[in-house]
């Protein structure tokens, strides 16, 4: 089945979860995270197949495999799948969510998180959400855009910054995609002159 990969660890996948972790014998699941697998929406696919079969009880091996974004329209996916997976056992994946790290990234994450302190703890809050500009088409800018600005004027380099999108977040480490973003504090707590305007 294609069903997008929310569900390994979103509370409303919790049913299908357990269905599957009870009812079926999970064989591979192929993650293709923001590979622009269908090229008129950002749906996040992956792709599960498992058994109509009860699972056994001995510990099954569930074949897991990432897709990388820039290596959809050169892949031969099935030769891909076949040289690029790792495996799970079936153990890791419970009801209250599925645990897909290759053992040594599992394993480390296990220390991580008996060490550290997490991140809604840390602030008494939940994080929800990145910067929303309100406009991107404002505020987002390319390279040629930013050099334009600040050889107009040198000043405009202080509120122009990098920014990373979700999907220049690789594994362990950010991979900046050459965006940049103009910066400016709100007018709610800062007195721009377009703000004395408005009022």
């Amino acid at each position: 089945m294609i069903v997008p990969n929310k569900w390994h660890r979103a509370a409303y996948g919790k049913k299908l979860r357990r269905l599957l972790a009870e009812r079926q014998q999970l064989v591979t699941l192929v993650d293709f995270g923001h590979a622009p697998v269908f090229p008129d929406a950002d749906t996040f696919p992956c792709i599960a197949i498992a058994r109509n079969a009860q699972p056994q009880p001995v510990d099954i091996q569930l074949q897991v495999c990432s897709v990388p974004r820039e290596a959809l329209a050169t892949l031969d996916l099935r030769s891909f799948v076949a040289h690029s997976s790792w495996t799970v056992p079936t153990a890791r994946l419970s009801s209250s969510g599925w645990d897909l790290e290759p053992s040594g990234v599992a394993d480390l994450l296990a220390k991580i998180k008996q060490a550290g302190v997490p991140l809604r703890e840390y602030l008494s809050t939940s994080p929800l959400w990145g910067i929303k500009t309100g406009y991107n088409e404002a505020f987002l800018i390319d390279q040629q855009t930013r050099d334009r600005l600040i050889a107009e004027d040198p000043k405009c380099d202080a509120l122009i910054r990098k920014y990373l999108r979700g999907r220049d977040i690789q594994r362990w480490y950010p991979q900046w995609g050459g965006q940049w973003m103009i910066v400016l504090k709100s007018s709610e707590n800062h007195p721009w002159p377009w703000g004395q305007r408005r009022r």
